[in-house]
């Protein structure tokens, strides 16, 4: 479908939701008491593309937030993704084969995994931050720093593409569940 979502931030990155229908792919979620939205994990998305209000801001880091019931933990499944779109990685929070919450900064090696495994059907408030100089991962508001990679977290150069859903590069790593209340800030919080 070619319908829009809609940003609250005074930048107003509003994007497409695409292969999406609102009459099934937007609903309510009792447990958390509002409105979220449904991946089917083979080509859902939603996208924005040179989204305003995410400039690297040198020293400032930057932070995603969001809740996600993943619909299963035995894949890759990338929840939130900023990047080129011609390039495979970026900033992103995406789930693993392992069932580990992980979050990436900049590029392949850098990135940090929790330490908490996740399981399908269950919602859990991730988030992971950086201040350019390490990366933390948080697992319903706790700390869960695990294995990370070798490489420094880099900020990425505009122009780039926002992703709920799916890697900003195509059509890799689709994620397969719930996902709401997305937070992106400029700076490490």
């Amino acid at each position: 479908g070619g319908y829009d979502f809609h940003d609250c931030s005074p930048y107003k990155n509003h994007g497409t939701l695409t292969n999406m229908d609102p009459a099934t792919d937007w609903g309510f979620d009792v447990t958390l008491n509002r409105c979220v939205l449904d991946f089917d994990g083979s080509d859902d998305c939603c996208i924005t593309t040179s989204p305003k209000g995410f400039a690297n801001v040198a020293g400032a880091g930057m932070s995603w937030a969001c809740w996600f019931r993943p619909a299963n933990t035995t894949a890759f499944q990338r929840v939130l993704t900023i990047g080129a779109s011609a390039v495979m990685f970026g900033h992103w929070l995406q789930t693993t084969p392992a069932g580990l919450a992980e979050g990436g900064f900049g590029g392949d090696g850098r990135w940090r995994s929790s330490i908490v495994t996740l399981s399908s059907g269950q919602w859990y408030a991730l988030a992971a931050t950086t201040d350019f100089a390490t990366i933390s991962i948080y697992v319903d508001g706790v700390l869960s720093n695990g294995n990370s990679g070798a490489g420094v977290p880099a900020q990425i150069v505009a122009p780039y593409d926002f992703a709920i859903g799916r890697l900003t590069s195509g059509g890799y790593y689709y994620g397969a569940g719930q996902v709401a209340d997305v937070m992106i800030y400029p700076a490490r919080i």
